[in-house]
């Protein structure tokens, strides 16, 4: 069974929750000022929980900006080594 690949302008950037509550939000950019719009849903989502993020290492990803908004809301980080999509649990969703 094939399914074909849909494509959009819009980024996405979704949150795969083992437990708790997952997400799913489209921006017109990946830039690091929605990247962390989309961190404040997933905290909002989840509340006192635990949450650890996988991610690629996207400049907007892993720049200060970011990290620090992922700290600031109890958000821990882990990055992906470069050219590892296989590794990244949300690209299989």
């Amino acid at each position: 069974m094939e399914r074909p690949l849909v494509k959009t302008e819009d980024s996405a950037v979704g949150f795969y929750a083992l437990n708790g509550e997952s997400t799913v939000q489209w921006k017109e950019t990946g830039e690091k000022e929605q990247i962390c719009e989309a961190l404040e849903a997933v905290r909002e989502q989840n509340p006192g929980k635990r949450i650890l993020l996988v991610l690629d290492k996207h400049g907007s990803h892993v720049c200060e900006y970011t990290r620090k908004r992922a700290h600031q809301l109890g958000i821990d980080l882990v990055f992906l080594p470069s050219g590892s999509p296989h590794l990244n649990p949300i690209e299989q969703v």
